[in-house]
């Protein structure tokens, strides 16, 4: 591999660890996830012949720990948007963020008239009422290979209980296209 112009530097080892904290971004009702170059922490074994051990390392893990500083603060409103999504299941406004080393807090907004995605209180399940009897739900394509592929087996004896559908003018078997007077 060739770093800043030294050929044949040979990676031993290469590992890098980030630590984010969270924090609350009011400007934008977001979670912040935010590190800097000192919370991000790049560790290389790195070879290169003429050079003593660890000084071409500390060179190449500044450079990472920098480069991916600078990445992520560049992109830090679109992780924040992607974090803030994950942790509250959905695009809701944060109104504070807190933690006491056991358990984050997250206070957001739900907007009216949306379901909240964690209630304290779940609602009680539904009564299905009338739903209950449907037993097949047909979807019909006006096009007749869309139906020959989604219901043409209907047809076809091997149906799941062994009869077939006469009422189905579906797939018969003998089924062919002619093409330059060949049979596919």
């Amino acid at each position: 591999m060739k770093v800043n112009n030294f050929p044949n530097v040979d990676f031993d080892a290469f590992n890098i660890t980030i630590r984010f904290n969270i924090e609350y971004d009011k400007h934008n009702g977001l979670v912040d996830l935010r590190t800097d170059k000192q919370l991000i922490k790049t560790d290389a074994s790195v070879n290169v012949s003429g050079l003593p051990d660890g000084v071409f390392a500390s060179g190449v893990e500044d450079k990472f720990n920098g480069k991916i500083a600078d990445t992520l603060k560049e992109n830090r409103d679109a992780i924040n948007r992607l974090v803030t999504r994950l942790v509250v299941a959905g695009d809701f406004y944060v109104m504070g963020v807190s933690s006491d080393g056991q358990a984050l807090t997250i206070d957001y907004i739900v907007p009216s008239g949306q379901l909240e995605p964690f209630p304290e209180n779940p609602q009680v399940r539904l009564d299905p009422g009338m739903l209950k009897n449907i037993e097949h739900i047909v979807v019909l394509m006006m096009e007749n290979r869309s139906f020959d592929h989604m219901l043409g087996y209907l047809s076809k004896e091997g149906h799941k209980d062994g009869t077939k559908r006469p009422d189905v003018d579906g797939l018969r078997g003998g089924e062919k296209n002619r093409y330059k007077g060949l049979d596919y």
